[in-house]
């Protein structure tokens, strides 16, 4: 379906998800016992198998996800569509998910670019360059609304969007993007709806959000769902707030926003499950009485925060103070290494696997790829970690 819809390619051969959905009965039953970390995987493997997306990448989803990827390829099996068959294949940037007969699929990328290519990207381009810059950028992500889970995302940074033509491409192809994922949950009978959202630059939010005074309502409702799902981890929030005097509730949302950037809480969020928990229950019971139109008492809100903030800094210095500095293994940064160069070998050898001159989306100039490609291969010999991105 990417080919015709997204790239307008209407030869390309086309999944017949009526004749599936038979044999596909218990596909809804391996969502409702997921976890909220592994929905957003097996969301992508099925929009693959779909025909939705062309490719999704992760690190080190092989072994646990192989059963799934095999029961969808034997539903293919039982309805003579094994030219769709999926499969996970393991590379020294991570594990990709695919259809095996893609033409589409660029296989040994060897440059970002190709690899946002891989992934359907709006800009397909050096993602670790863009992200060393300190220049302003535009983060969209694709939430699953049913679930408020995000599960898919993409960093655009502005100098990319020259013109009023530029927005209009970008927003085209989004909109196809999401429009092809909903046509496929359709198609399978899940209970899914996507949609995508864009969010300011966190500079730029983090100067608004820390800002005395609310922002405009024009910046308000274009942030609305990420700024409250970035405070809250919930959609939601941002539902119930639409509509609401921002001046009243100011105050209380500036606050969480500090508290929840916090780096200390942060950092112990990801450490203890049970302080997580806590935050949670705070921030149900501030939603809840938000909802109800019940007055928030500020004075003690901060007290509850300020007291969980000192709990995690004492505790996150406590367990930074006796963290080793990770380092890569020899036999780690070696794999690594001749990966990267087989695959560069590979790249000149054949050339580039597609042009980027009738890209429907926006073509971005690639720059720093030298620099990136030392640079990763410098970030497993000392172990330190490179920016990452969910795709």
């Amino acid at each position: 379906m990417t080919d015709v819809y997204l790239y307008g390619n209407v030869s390309a051969p086309q999944l017949d998800l009526e004749s599936l959905r038979p044999y596909l009965t218990w596909l809804p039953d391996e969502f409702n016992s997921s976890q909220p970390e592994s929905t957003d995987i097996k969301l992508n493997i099925t929009l693959v198998f779909a025909g939705a997306r062309t490719a999704a990448f992760f690190r080190g989803i092989r072994k646990e996800y192989t059963p799934l990827v095999d029961r969808l390829n034997d539903a293919l099996s039982e309805t003579g569509q094994d030219f769709f068959r999926i499969t996970i294949q393991e590379t020294y940037m991570g594990d990709w998910v695919y259809r095996i007969n893609n033409p589409r699929f660029i296989r040994n990328p060897r440059s970002h670019k190709e690899i946002g290519m891989n992934l359907d990207f709006v800009a397909p381009g050096n993602i670790f360059y863009w992200a060393a810059k300190k220049e302003e950028k535009l983060y969209l992500s694709i939430f699953e609304m049913s679930s408020w889970i995000p599960f898919a995302g993409e960093v655009v940074p502005l100098t990319c969007l020259r013109n009023g033509a530029d927005w209009d491409r970008l927003n085209k192809f989004m909109d196809a993007r999401v429009k092809l994922m909903n046509t496929a949950f359709r198609g399978l009978e899940l209970p899914f709806e996507g949609k995508w959202v864009s969010q300011d630059s966190p500079i730029r939010s983090k100067r608004i959000m820390s800002s005395e005074s609310p922002p405009s309502p024009e910046w308000w409702a274009k942030n609305i769902l990420p700024i409250s799902f970035s405070i809250v981890r919930r959609l939601e929030f941002g539902k119930i707030l639409d509509g609401l005097p921002l001046e009243k509730h100011w105050p209380v949302l500036r606050m969480l926003w500090g508290f929840v950037h916090d780096k200390y809480v942060l950092f112990y969020s990801r450490e203890s499950p049970d302080f997580l928990i806590r935050i949670e229950h705070v921030f149900k019971g501030l939603v809840k009485q938000i909802d109800d139109g019940v007055e928030i008492d500020s004075e003690q809100l901060q007290r509850t925060l300020e007291a969980l903030k000192e709990e995690a800094t004492i505790a996150s210095t406590k367990a930074t103070s006796k963290k080793t500095r990770r380092t890569g293994t020899r036999k780690e940064a070696w794999r690594t290494l001749t990966g990267m160069i087989g695959s560069e070998i590979k790249h000149q050898v054949n050339g580039k696997s597609f042009s980027l001159a009738s890209w429907p989306g926006l073509c971005c100039a690639e720059k720093g790829y030298w620099s990136t490609y030392f640079s990763q291969i410098g970030s497993w010999f000392t172990g330190r970690s490179l920016p990452s991105h969910k795709v």
